[in-house]
């Protein structure tokens, strides 16, 4: 099967870049955004412009907010969305996913294949999904307008892997024609544990807090952010993914050989950190080196003396922390510990539970705030005006005497009419001790303005549609919502 219709669902940088692109080589895309608004400028500029290896006006022939009505008759759903979005289309796409059409990840990020089939199960999602990911996005690209998207070039030498893993040679060769660049991996370990920007964002952004505060995010992050001295921290956040592959029999490469294949960074560059590896002196003035990455595998210590004392220190901090564990090494009689401490001697206990507790039952909806301007009060709570600020449910979270909803939550999920996906709104609400201890044991969740009007295509005449689901104790979610 040759691939003709693409659904690409998000339409940021990396979505319009993978619709225009696809669409100038002359396959039928259809693009989903979850805000008409983000959407309305490329429907106005008669499609995406793209700048840079592609050129031109890409006519996108269909632009749609409906999950379903994107994905609905498509060869290949691509997902270009950031990995915190994965569940809400996870839960849009259950109901209308056809196991056999391939789901692209683009990119999967760190274990994003992993995380989207387990979103599809918790879902509901009945059988095995075709899942498939890159390491990271396909294109370089950055929007250059709301319907304007630069594309500099193509990720080159890309790792690709389905989930399963056997389904990995098909999708390849079904993918390929897309995307020349990619390159077949053994599975989605290989290609999450790959990933770059789990290493390289956070120690970056992190070690620049306070210049991101002082000046408003306002500099160059690669070039300004990491300095030296974050760069090593890099290093040896880089040193401990490597280990961890290695420990699970995946082959992958650091940071900087990574950067190097990518053409990104300089021979000079590579010959360095390799130079460091191999016990270069690091700081002149005390005739140091620099190997924490010996720490994690001494056998990389640029001589057997090195290693065999690195070797020592691991045995005896095991041997420690071991005679800790049996009991061996105890505290001294009579330790008392503070009132603050948070070591208290209480016991713990592991909650073991894989029962999906029983839906909920949503009594009441009415709006909060906001005055009334219709004949009476109850009518009044069927509508939502600008005046309100917000809405009130009462949940019946535990209608079957569900002894795991204590300590459980509530999620709420609103639309907007019958042909919207549904949207996760606010945080899930935690069932308190007095809701629980309550004889009807139900909960009052209160949803902010915000997120009411935040749902797509909200406005004037529109109908608000909620649901509830159930999580335990253990996370489990409800089988179906209210």
């Amino acid at each position: 099967m040759a691939i003709q219709r693409i659904a690409v669902l998000g339409a940021g940088h990396g979505g319009c870049a993978a619709a225009a692109d696809l669409t100038l080589k002359g396959f039928e895309v259809r693009l989903q955004a979850r805000r008409a608004d983000r959407l309305n400028a490329i429907e106005a500029n008669g499609g995406i412009t793209a700048r840079g290896v592609q050129d031109g006006l890409a006519p996108i022939s269909h632009l749609t907010t409906n999950v379903a009505e994107a994905v609905d008759g498509a060869d290949l759903i691509m997902l270009v969305v950031p990995s915190v979005a994965h569940e809400a289309y996870a839960g849009a796409l259950t109901p209308v996913l056809d196991a056999h059409t391939p789901v692209f990840l683009n990119p999967g990020h760190t274990g994003g294949g992993l995380h989207f089939a387990h979103a599809l199960a918790r879902a509901g999602f009945q059988g095995t999904p075709r899942l498939c990911e890159t390491v990271t996005l396909t294109y370089i690209s950055r929007l250059e307008g709301a319907a304007t998207v630069g594309i500099y070039g193509y990720t080159r030498r890309l790792m690709f892997a389905a989930l399963p893993a056997r389904e990995t040679r098909a999708l390849h060769e079904l993918i390929r024609p897309l995307y020349p660049e990619i390159v077949a991996a053994s599975s989605v370990l290989e290609t999450g544990l790959s990933n770059m920007n789990a290493v390289f964002h956070p120690p970056g952004m992190l070690m620049n807090a306070g210049w991101i505060e002082h000046s408003d995010g306002d500099f160059l992050f690669y070039r300004e952010g990491i300095t030296e001295a974050v760069g090593q921290v890099v290093s040896a956040l880089d040193a401990e993914r490597v280990q961890i592959a290695r420990d699970l029999g995946v082959a992958t490469r650091s940071f900087l050989e990574t950067f190097h294949a990518a053409g990104l960074t300089t021979d000079a560059a590579l010959a360095s950190m390799a130079a460091l590896e191999e016990g270069a002196i690091a700081n002149p003035d005390e005739g140091r080196m620099v190997g924490h990455y010996w720490l994690r595998s001494p056998d990389l210590a640029p001589d057997e003396k090195t290693a065999a004392s690195i070797r020592e220190v691991l045995k005896k901090t095991k041997d420690i922390a071991g005679r800790v564990h049996a009991g061996e090494l105890q505290a001294p009689a009579g330790l008392v510990l503070p009132a603050s401490s948070n070591l208290p001697d209480q016991p713990r206990a592991i909650v073991v539970d894989g029962q999906r507790p029983a839906k909920p039952v949503i009594n009441s909806c009415v709006p909060t705030g906001g005055s009334a301007t219709l004949t009476n009060g109850s009518d009044y709570n069927a509508y939502f005006n600008d005046t309100n600020t917000g809405a009130s449910i009462i949940v019946d979270f535990d209608n079957v005497d569900d002894g795991t909803m204590e300590g459980g939550k509530v999620r709420i999920e609103g639309r907007i009419g019958t042909s919207n996906s549904w949207t996760a709104l606010a945080i899930d609400h935690s069932i308190t001790s007095n809701e629980w201890n309550s004889p009807t044991r139900v909960a009052t969740v209160n949803i902010a303005e915000a997120d009411i009007e935040n749902l797509a295509d909200f406005g004037h005449g529109k109908v608000i549609y909620f649901r509830a689901y159930n999580l335990d104790v253990a996370d489990n979610l409800s089988t179906l919502p209210s």
